[in-house]
């Protein structure tokens, strides 16, 4: 009996054995499954699973955080593209799931979806299909990467390049964009126009030095080593060429551009047209001549009143040597008391109107004093902004001399005139000569007789007589007190005695006499 009961407990025994080792197995596969899903829920991107029906089966934490759910069962069962997807990517998610299933799988799909809030997010899909050991599909299993900050920057980005491709196109200087060779690969309209070209394709496959007079290609070569190497060169001038084999003048600015390994790639180049510059200097460089060669002397200064050019004549004038005077004030050309004031007050003058002229109290170098007359203008620029003055003057002393000599000679006289013994006077007998004049001229041949025939005429021609000036013994002699009271008793005796003066007066004019000679 013992005997037959052995075997029972042996498959007893084995069969615990059995259940133990299906315990631990089943253990195992539950562990295997939180950590499966527990790997799941922790994935750093949004996370589904689903059906072929099209719901979802399950998703991660993060994807209920992002959403705007607070818990998955709020999501779990509803259509992933109605319930995830914005409604500007719907149409696409339906037709990536059809794709799905045909292919079992989708890579790298642009997409928004839609928060519960309503507020859309982009992001990058993926998907795959998940199957069992026999390969049977379960479900897909869709990744979805928040792409936003990448949008954001990639609009920024495109914004960036927009506004950058909006400078380059209308920027006024010539830009040209060419490889590491020299070949160009992009321009600026304003390139085009300073060469003569009418489209990019005509210009760009050329290479930088055909834009180059040949007798610049030396140094043009080695200032783009000199680019290559320290990055960049400023400003350096070439003579550039047009289509039409035509020479002008121009500056040009190049850096290199680097790839992102830190290697140079290619070069930028940044070209000015000097043409207007290169005259202005020649005719500047002709004006100076001519200036050097006057006999006024010219003061050209800055705005602030710094003397950036002297003449000769100028130099030779105050008595300073060619160059000795540039950086320095007019104020030290002034003998006034308060030179810098005066200065300062003809720069107002000039600064308000435009111009100003007048006599100024000048100063040698070795501290002569003289006078000069002076006219200031002031240049400006095209903003009608003054950037210099410049100032003529000339030596007036010998005029002063002359004019205070005069003045002397002017006062002796008038002192001789007055106090002379005999009585003298001025008289202005302009209306005598218009008359007699018109008597002639209307063909008076006898004027003894046609003065005769008028004599009333003839003597209110005395009150036609105008007198200027006369002098302390022509009132003595008149006894009267002034020369108003001299007048009136003069215009009184228009007498017979008047006639006779006057007339002899009128006949000897009228013969082209000047000095005359009766008695009154």
């Amino acid at each position: 009996m013992k005997d037959r009961n052995k075997p029972e407990e042996e498959i007893i025994q084995e069969l615990q054995k059995i259940r133990g080792e299906y315990k631990k197995k089943e253990a195992e596969l539950e562990d295997a499954l939180f950590t499966m899903e527990s790997c799941f829920d922790s994935l750093p991107v949004l996370a589904y699973k689903i059906g072929f029906d099209g719901r979802i089966i399950d998703c991660n934490r993060l994807a209920v955080q992002t959403l705007g759910y607070e818990n998955k069962e709020e999501i779990l069962g509803k259509p992933l593209v109605a319930t995830v997807y914005a409604p500007v990517s719907q149409t696409k998610a339906e037709r990536l799931f059809l794709e799905w299933k045909k292919t079992g799988k989708t890579r790298n799909e642009e997409m928004q979806v839609i928060t519960k809030k309503g507020k859309t997010i982009d992001v990058l899909l993926n998907a795959d299909t998940i199957t069992n050991k026999a390969g049977v599909p379960l479900y897909s299993l869709s990744t979805q990467i928040d792409i936003s900050e990448q949008k954001r920057n990639q609009d920024e980005l495109r914004l960036r390049e927009q506004e950058l491709r909006s400078i380059f196109d209308s920027s006024p200087d010539a830009i040209t964009v060419s490889d590491i060779e020299g070949n160009i690969v992009e321009c600026n309209q304003a390139a085009l126009d300073l060469h003569g070209y009418a489209s990019k394709k005509e210009i760009i496959g050329k290479n930088g030095f055909e834009l180059i007079a040949s007798r610049d290609h030396g140094r043009a070569g080695k200032n783009m080593e000199i680019t290559a190497e320290k990055g960049s060169v400023n400003n350096v001038e070439y003579t550039f060429l047009k289509k039409d084999g035509s020479e002008f003048p121009a500056v040009l600015s190049a850096s290199a551009v680097h790839d992102d390994s830190g290697g140079i790639s290619g070069f930028v180049a940044i070209t000015k047209d000097i043409t207007d510059r290169v005259l202005w200097d020649q005719m500047e460089k002709r004006l100076l001549k001519t200036l050097d060669t006057a006999r006024e002397a010219v003061t050209i200064t800055t705005r602030d009143g710094r003397i950036i050019y002297t003449n000769s004549a100028m130099d030779t004038l105050f008595g300073y040597e060619k160059g000795e005077l540039l950086g320095k004030y007019p104020s030290v050309l002034n003998a006034g008391p308060k030179p810098e004031l005066v200065i300062k007050m003809i720069v107002y003058a000039v600064i308000e109107a435009g111009f100003w002229e007048g006599e100024l109290n000048s100063m040698k170098k070795d501290g002569t004093e003289f006078s000069t007359y002076a006219r200031i203008a002031s240049f400006r620029d095209a903003d009608n902004k003054i950037t210099n003055f410049i100032t003529t003057q000339h030596d007036i002393s010998e005029i002063r001399n002359v004019e205070k000599r005069y003045k002397e000679s002017e006062e002796k006289y008038r002192t001789l005139f007055e106090f002379a013994p005999i009585a003298l006077g001025k008289e202005d007998w302009s209306e005598l000569k218009k008359y007699v004049d018109r008597i002639k001229k209307s063909g008076v041949e006898d004027l003894s007789q046609y003065f005769d025939d008028r004599q009333e005429d003839i003597k209110d021609l005395a009150f036609k007589m105008k007198s200027i000036r006369i002098n302390q013994a022509v009132l003595e002699l008149h006894e009267a007190e002034n020369k108003k009271e001299y007048l009136s008793g003069r215009l009184k005796s228009s007498t017979d005695e008047t006639y006779h003066f006057l007339k002899e007066i009128l006949v000897d004019m009228a013969a082209g006499k000047t000095s005359f000679e009766a008695e009154w």
